[in-house]
């Protein structure tokens, strides 16, 4: 029976060993680099070798260091500028914003105030209304109740006159509602029409401009006179139910306003909230660039001060140099590093 036996190729087991070892030996000095320690042995020695740099060249450095000052000073400057600005923005947004809110109230409920002003005279109107049939039932017997008969006591208004209106079927004060004229092509004098409560006009024989006037002042000084005795009250139900009309319109006019005002204040409340929180975030913004702004300053002066002893400041920041670069190798390199992974101290 013949078996057949499969192989690793030749070499292939140093090599995945040895991309093993390259694989741990990577994740050991991320690892490493990852620790909080290791970051901030780090920046120490960044921070030393920048004032050993600074060191070789006093002049320069201070050179440096000021135009680092001006530069953090112009920034700071435009930065209060800035916020100065938007502040000054977001006031004039609040008392726009504020008088747009005014103004679409005033819009909104101008038309229910106007009509709740107007419901005195409108439930006037409607009492007057309602009253109206039994004014002019009142009237119209006051009038049917005149006979025409009692003209006879007015000016220059005869029997004979009397008569012709009785013939045009004018009888009482009823019979007509008043008078109209139009031009005689003849004699250009004026004629007199009658004019029935129908519509129709009616010429009456023997009755001129003059006499026709004076019976139209007659009817109307009746009606007046009846108009005066007619009834001026409603009856409590009809009386009722107009007042309960005019106050469910009232009840309805003022829930319009207040529910307008309410939103309007909702507009207020929001708009204010935004502009105020606006505000806190600018000056939280202002206070904490200033103390950036005040420890960087403080910063920059101090290594000005500390380049006027440059020889003996070079010397002490070499050895602190020296001793941070051991102290790190020591105790956070990767021989101590692989003893804490495998012992976990």
């Amino acid at each position: 029976m013949l078996a057949v036996t499969v192989g690793q190729p030749e070499g292939y087991l140093p090599a995945a060993q040895g991309a093993a070892l390259l694989a741990s030996a990577a994740m050991i000095g991320v690892g490493r680099r990852l620790r909080p320690e290791y970051r901030t042995a780090r920046q120490r020695v960044r921070g030393l070798r920048r004032r050993a740099r600074e060191l070789k060249d006093p002049a320069g450095a201070h050179r440096r260091l000021e135009q680092e000052i001006q530069k953090l000073d112009a920034a700071t400057a435009k930065n209060g500028a800035a916020t100065d600005k938007r502040m000054q923005t977001l006031q004039t947004d609040l008392r726009d914003g504020l008088a747009r809110i005014t103004m679409d109230l005033n819009r909104r409920t101008d038309q229910s105030r106007q009509r709740k002003a107007e419901l005195p005279a409108r439930e006037q109107s409607m009492i007057a209304a309602a009253l109206e049939p039994a004014v002019r039932q009142h009237v119209e017997a006051k009038l049917r109740a005149t006979s025409i008969q009692e003209a006879r006591s007015l000016s220059n208004m005869g029997a004979k006159t009397v008569g012709a209106l009785v013939q045009a079927g004018i009888r009482t004060a009823a019979d007509f509602t008043g008078v109209s004229y139009s031009q005689s092509q003849g004699s250009g004098s004026r004629v007199a029409y009658f004019v029935r409560p129908g519509g129709h006009h009616v010429r009456v024989a023997g009755v001129g401009e003059a006499r026709a006037t004076v019976l139209d002042a007659w009817r109307r000084s009746l009606e007046q006179r009846a108009r005066a005795s007619a009834p001026a009250k409603l009856p409590g139900p009809a009386l009722t139910r107009i007042r309960a009309e005019i106050a469910t319109l009232r009840a309805q006019y003022d829930l319009e306003i207040k529910q307008a005002e309410s939103k309007a204040q909702q507009d207020r409340d929001v708009l204010q909230k935004q502009i105020t929180d606006e505000r806190q975030r600018l000056t939280a913004d202002r206070q904490q660039r200033a103390m950036e702004t005040q420890r960087k300053r403080a910063d920059l002066l101090q290594r000005q001060k500390q380049l006027s002893g440059a020889e003996a400041e070079r010397a002490r920041v070499a050895g602190e140099l020296s001793t941070a670069r051991t102290e790190t190798r020591r105790n956070l390199g990767i021989r101590k590093y692989v003893t804490f992974l495998l012992t976990g101290y």
